[in-house]
């Protein structure tokens, strides 16, 4: 991982404070809130019909500032600045510790090389009522060294091309390295994400998550991209020998279906 701030980095973000610059990351700001609406999404590998979203009111406090009173659900959120990512980079969004102890937290897709542009993300908000005050320190920009096979060229997010493993379905890890899946950025912006566990080092076999909708009817098409697999350069203490993967009772379950 490399720091956005650092004279190392390609990459740069357009406003930000000393203040947060942190130890491996800058604090992010929030800028816009957004409420996701209720229409239909829909998603196959050429078209996309997004829910659409609406600006969330603001509401002026008493310290003068403007503040979002939300409450349980999933708003589209915009942070302050534009990023762009240089080449043999790549970053991401994650939630500030303090949200996420209080059940609001981030997820956000991949920020490719070559992106240039705002910094979104969705917010969701698992407990009860919520005041954010405009301008707080929400997420944190993590920046990581990437293998870059192509620059960005999509709509927004990512826009790679499928490799071996996807065509097989079979992700083979190797010694050193490590991985996970993470979201498409258009699903997460409509409510829909996916979670998993980290693939270690030494696994071998299919690549699955759970995935989360958190708004209303969704349409999905079979062969859709839905997410992507992030490899890291991993210390491997042993190699994985667990439960999952290829020729284990997990695999065969996959194989016929669960009862």
């Amino acid at each position: 991982m490399i720091h956005l701030h650092s004279q190392h980095s390609k990459s740069n973000l357009s406003i930000y404070e000393p203040g947060q610059v942190q130890p491996n990351a800058i604090d992010l700001r929030l800028d816009k809130v957004y409420r996701i609406k209720d229409d239909l999404f829909a998603i196959d590998e050429f078209n996309k019909t997004h829910r659409g979203s609406v600006l969330y009111p603001t509401v002026v406090g008493t310290d003068g500032g403007n503040w979002r009173h939300v409450h349980k659900g999933i708003y589209e959120v915009v942070m302050g600045g534009i990023v762009t990512i240089g080449e043999g980079e790549a970053g991401g969004l994650i939630t500030r510790s303090t949200l996420n102890r209080n059940g609001v937290f981030l997820t956000s897709g991949l920020y490719d090389a070559g992106y240039k542009g705002i910094m979104a993300a969705a917010m969701h908000i698992q407990g009860s009522e919520t005041w954010i005050k405009e301008g707080t320190r929400v997420g944190q920009f993590l920046l990581f060294k990437a293998e870059t096979l192509k620059m960005y060229d999509g709509s927004y997010g990512v826009g790679t091309d499928d490799d071996v493993i996807y065509k097989e379905g079979i992700v083979t890890i190797g010694e050193g390295e490590a991985g996970g899946v993470i979201t498409r950025s258009t699903l997460n912006r409509n409510g829909v994400f996916l979670t998993s566990g980290l693939y270690d080092a030494g696994y071998k076999g299919i690549m699955a998550a759970a995935m989360h909708i958190q708004g209303s009817e969704t349409w999905i098409k079979e062969g859709t991209r839905v997410g992507q697999f992030l490899l890291f350069k991993a210390e491997t203490l042993k190699m994985y020998d667990g439960s999952y993967g290829i020729g284990t009772d997990d695999d065969v379950i996959y194989k016929k279906g669960r009862p």
